[in-house]
């Protein structure tokens, strides 16, 4: 048994009042066992009962109290919840298609953001989000965090705000838009801006067609790979599920 702090205080004053354990702890109103107790339990005791032992063994209560205290182990300090640290490595428009851009590894940004149990071991990384279609949600500036659906092995459901890219006409370059999915009565696919501002209140109509996980092999700008195919015929592709985003608060009364 190691010997505590408390316990080399207790066992010296024992000595000089030539005390047993049992004696000091009949005298203090502790239990016949209390001293024994100490030794053979290693237990934190109780603070009454070794105040009432103090004034037996002659010293002040405070004495043996903060010896115990600093026998009590202190539960290490453990984080709420688990955080993890993410690239944003480009932006995304939200309002009009624009050029899909991801920026050249140099320029990625790393950023901590909490962990969940959503999609584990699939890789999440950031967007910076651009334009005003979807400023309801995402302002212009908010990060949102994505995973791609050739990742997760899924289409979209509706509800979701996803990342949709498509061929430029006549090219090779893709535009990228943040949007909202939503399927109507007729099995079309809209593609909806959540807005205050009135050019952003119609949404992009798909006509109805299987959506199919795409297997990631697409050649696409860089790191990003495509998701969803819409159709067969269709250039145009879902490609991230947005799983979180990170924004600055709206500062009242700034113009």
């Amino acid at each position: 048994m190691v010997e505590t702090e408390l316990l080399k205080r207790i066992d010296a004053r024992l000595k000089e009042l030539k005390l047993s354990d049992r004696k000091a702890s009949l005298k203090a109103e502790a239990g016949v066992d209390f001293v024994r107790d100490i030794r053979r339990r290693g237990h934190s005791p109780n603070a009454a009962k070794l105040a009432r032992l103090a004034r037996v063994l002659g010293v002040t209560p405070a004495f043996l109290l903060e010896a115990n205290e600093a026998a009590v182990p202190q539960p290490m300090l453990q984080p709420r919840f688990a955080m993890r640290q993410i690239q944003v490595k480009g932006e995304v428009q939200a309002g009009i298609w624009r050029e899909a851009l991801e920026w050249p590894t140099s320029e990625w940004s790393g950023i901590t953001v909490p962990m969940d149990n959503d999609f584990p071991g699939v890789e999440k990384f950031g967007l910076l989000v651009r334009g005003e279609s979807m400023n309801k949600l995402y302002p212009d500036g908010t990060i949102v965090v994505v995973v791609r659906f050739a990742d997760i092995g899924r289409p979209p459901h509706p509800g979701e705000r996803v990342v949709v890219l498509r061929r430029q006409p006549g090219g090779s370059a893709f535009e990228a838009t943040l949007k909202e999915y939503e399927r109507d009565t007729r099995g079309r696919h809209l593609l909806w801006p959540r807005s205050t501002e009135p050019e952003f209140q119609t949404p992009f109509i798909l006509e109805a067609s299987p959506v199919n996980v795409g297997n990631g092999d697409e050649q696409l700008p860089g790191e990003i790979k495509a998701g969803v195919s819409m159709s067969d015929g269709e250039d145009l592709v879902i490609l991230a599920l947005v799983t979180d985003s990170i924004r600055r608060e709206p500062r009242i009364g700034r113009r």
